[in-house]
């Protein structure tokens, strides 16, 4: 099976992981905005927000010099790399996670909001702990190009917790507390079992005589100047957050974090195709194949475009439809929201596509310099704002700082990279959104099952304009049936055993 094929295999096998994940997020978002007051909520993603600051600063970058390092590479190499690393991260999370836990102790009487959370701050603690590793297990596998087996470990660690939560509702007190002790149960389980699995597997040791400083020292010089960068990215994210809390408090935080969350979940959906299709860039690129390349980058925009432009026109068209359905008449007020931060996935999902051009390049550090524009911007752009606007001040500091990160990144590669205007076939995917936003447009659902068929319309009538405009490449359309055989055959051969 040739790599296409293969690239078509693990995104139907990761699309699968990522619909259970989306819905999973879907019931858990639908279950925490019912029982968390919105003062709760708030507080809850301030949490979860700080855990993903400290965890993808903490892994200082490295997971990504994995990323691009492994793929082609011989096991050997994979182990000595793969445990120098591990071994160093382990003796800084031990030290850092220390310092942090001590630091919660003695601030608690200085500050009233590490008073009120102290607990819950602790277990975040640990839980970024866990986190890092387990972006380190990622990075490894990804590397393998075993996407699927990434996609699976995402899960576990991003959503299993939310799953046990959604299945204990009637036995479990749903509070702040146990919400946090399940998922610090899950990624702390999770890491110890890859790390028991790689040990046999020859791929992990602690033998401290396979610390290679020479290696550690290359990944460093790659990965540090991405630090910026990944805190940048970070800052684009949250920083709204925080200024909402600190100008207008944490019920503010809950009501902007409902509609940022919403739509998080088309980033989500969309950027499979980056991590599916990333490591076969990478490969393309360390063996030279400079056609097979751009034919991927391509690829990878088409699939960002046709699924992300009309993942955000529908949330647009059916917005009050949609809040309801997840929560009620609770967060109508909201709704308003919804057109200041609709494009921010589409301008996200297309930079981190992009930007896997600057990173073959090594061009780390003009990643960073574009992220701490963008962040700096975002800052600013906050501290006027929300005063005046509120959180819809907040809303277009964040999708303005957005298209900053897209564009910049854009402009440093659109030289590098042999646009196919007619394989993307951008205008036939516009058409077809707004062709689909149009008919659903006339429609106002209020019940639970008149709202799922009006979704489910909307995705057949795009599918329809896709297939009616020839928006696919004969090799596209033959590629995918031949999945489809392959798929059926397989599943003939398990129903016959």
């Amino acid at each position: 099976m040739g790599d296409y094929n293969k690239i078509i295999t693990q995104t139907g096998i990761s699309y699968l992981l990522r619909v259970a994940s989306i819905a999973t997020a879907f019931f858990l978002f639908m279950i925490l905005t019912r029982r968390f007051t919105q003062q709760t909520f708030g507080v809850y993603n301030i949490i979860i927000i700080s855990i993903s600051l400290l965890s993808q600063i903490l892994t200082l970058a490295l997971n990504k010099y994995i990323n691009k390092e492994f793929p082609g590479r011989d096991k050997e190499y994979q182990r000595k790399v793969f445990s120098t690393i591990f071994i160093f991260m382990v003796m800084v999370l031990i030290f850092i996670s220390s310092s942090l836990l001590l630091a919660s102790y003695f601030l608690g009487n200085n500050f009233s909001f590490i008073q009120d959370y102290g607990t819950e701050i602790r277990l975040s603690i640990l839980i970024t702990f866990f986190c890092v590793l387990s972006y380190l297990f990622v990075s490894y596998f990804v590397g393998n190009k075993l996407v699927e087996i990434r996609s699976l470990i995402s899960y576990i660690t991003e959503h299993l917790w939310g799953l046990i939560i959604i299945a204990s509702i009637l036995v479990l007190p749903i509070n702040l507390k146990n919400v946090l002790i399940i998922r610090l149960s899950v990624v702390a389980a999770l890491s110890l079992y890859l790390i028991i699995l790689l040990i046999r597997k020859n791929i992990l040791t602690f033998d401290i005589k396979e610390f290679n400083r020479t290696i550690l020292k290359t990944a460093l010089v790659f990965s540090i100047p991405l630090l910026p960068f990944i805190v940048s990215k970070w800052l684009i994210s949250a920083t709204d957050k925080y200024m909402i809390l600190f100008y207008l408090g944490a019920e503010k935080v809950g009501q902007y974090s409902y509609v940022y969350s919403l739509l998080n979940i088309v980033y989500l959906f969309v950027n499979i195709l980056n991590i599916v299709i990333g490591p076969y860039i990478y490969h393309a690129w360390n063996i030279k194949d400079r056609i097979k390349l751009n034919l991927l980058l391509n690829l990878l925009l088409k699939y960002c475009l046709l699924l992300g432009i009309p993942a955000i026109i529908g949330i647009w068209i059916l917005d009050k439809e949609i809040v309801t359905l997840v929560s009620a008449l609770k967060y109508i007020n909201v709704v308003s929201l919804i057109p200041y931060l609709l494009l921010f996935p589409l301008f996200l999902v297309l930079a981190i596509a992009l930007q896997h051009v600057l990173i073959i390049q090594n061009k780390t550090k003009l990643i960073g310099i574009i992220y701490t524009a963008a962040a700096v911007l975002n800052i600013v752009l906050n501290i006027i704002l929300i005063p005046r606007l509120g959180i819809y001040g907040a809303a277009i500091a964040t999708t303005i700082a957005h298209f900053l990160v897209f564009m910049l990144i854009f402009l440093s590669v659109k030289k590098d990279i042999e646009f196919r205007f007619n394989f993307i076939n951008l205008h036939k995917i516009l058409i077809a959104s707004f062709f689909m936003a149009f008919i659903i447009n006339l429609f106002h659902p209020v019940n639970l099952f008149a709202k799922i068929f009006t979704i489910g319309l909307g995705v057949s009538l795009y599918a329809g304009g896709l297939y009616l405009l020839k928006t696919f490449s004969k090799k596209e359309i033959s590629t995918f049936l031949d999945y489809l055989r392959v798929f059926r055959e397989r599943a003939r051969q398990k129903e016959t055993l």
